[in-house]
């Protein structure tokens, strides 16, 4: 973390904790802050990747009076997106957890809804589980023996990062493939050999072969490969194919894939990304373009766009 990350981490425990908190607390409250600072702006930069977001942004959480805290607590983000030919604001909490369950407290989870209320908005929690995103409403926690929890196939079944995101999920033919010629220029050894690439093509799992396919690299990058090596004597054949029994991908982990892929490395420093205002990367006019394009191409095995199991109320046609 750069320092002035760090520094905006100390500033916002000050902000929370008063200028009489002694050094444990601050470390303390900064260790919680460098856990979930990441989530929540990781969770705007794929928001505004997608395409639907029209603001997003933190909410300054230092309250007073300090009393106050024992009655409200204020979420995390402010949202409006677009659903619909209309702009639909939300309050969204978020939180990561790679356990299976998400548990909220009685007192936590009242004092949200009571400033949602207050200010007569929806409630909704973004969980990062691993690296899937669930986005639902909080009404769908169940009552434990002493907590609220719910599980995240649940939270899953009930998400709306379709509906306000535009998240889908997305598969190409079982084998398509990229195909790289490689003519060999030095004799072979135990270490490899030098070459160069004298023909790149697509090729559809009919074996009809494309120079271009829009559309279809990012798609290919996310998804897993068979690779196979073909050796013709003078060359050789490089293929990465789509296997069958392989898995469709979902939008939003895709475009994490795709930025880790241009920054080189797995830390990726989301503050950063928000600041510059970085774009999708490697996909200028969107992920659901690039699907457009490699259907129209024939690379595409389908597209999914997904709706919670109930709808909410806000969400529904006036």
């Amino acid at each position: 973390m750069d320092d002035d990350a760090l520094a905006r981490l100390f500033f916002e425990a000050l902000q929370h904790l008063g200028a009489g908190a002694s050094p444990a607390e601050i470390a303390d409250r900064v260790r919680v802050l460098e856990i979930g600072l990441p989530a929540e702006e990781q969770f705007c930069a794929i928001a505004n990747w997608l395409g639907r977001v029209r603001l997003i942004h933190k909410l300054d959480q230092f309250q007073t009076p300090s009393s106050s805290r024992d009655r409200w607590r204020v979420p995390d983000l402010l949202g409006i997106f677009e659903h619909r030919e209309r702009d639909v604001p939300v309050l969204i909490e978020v939180k990561t957890s790679e356990d299976r369950t998400l548990s909220w407290r009685p007192d936590y989870l009242a004092a949200h809804q009571r400033y949602a209320d207050a200010v007569n908005l929806p409630l909704l929690v973004a969980w990062r589980h691993h690296s899937f995103w669930a986005l639902f409403e909080v009404r769908h926690f169940a009552k434990a023996k002493k907590n609220f929890n719910i599980s995240f196939s649940t939270a899953m079944k009930q998400s709306l990062m379709g509906e306000l995101l535009g998240v889908f999920s997305f598969s190409l033919r079982p084998g398509c493939g990229l195909h790289l010629r490689i003519k060999k220029l030095t004799p072979e050894t135990d270490e490899g050999f030098h070459g160069l690439i004298e023909e790149a093509f697509w090729e559809k799992p009919n074996g009809d072969r494309v120079k271009n396919a829009p559309g279809v690299l990012p798609l290919f990058t996310c998804l897993d490969q068979e690779p196979v090596l073909t050796d013709e004597g003078t060359h050789v054949q490089q293929s990465f194919v789509i296997p069958h029994n392989h898995q469709a991908e979902f939008a939003h982990r895709a475009l994490v894939t795709l930025l880790r892929l241009v920054t080189h490395g797995d830390e990726v420093r989301w503050p950063q990304i928000l600041e510059e205002g970085r774009g999708v990367p490697t996909v200028p006019k969107g992920l659901r373009v690039a699907a457009r394009q490699a259907l129209d191409s024939g690379f595409l095995e389908y597209g999914i766009d997904y709706s919670p199991n109930s709808m909410p109320t806000f969400l529904r046609s006036p």
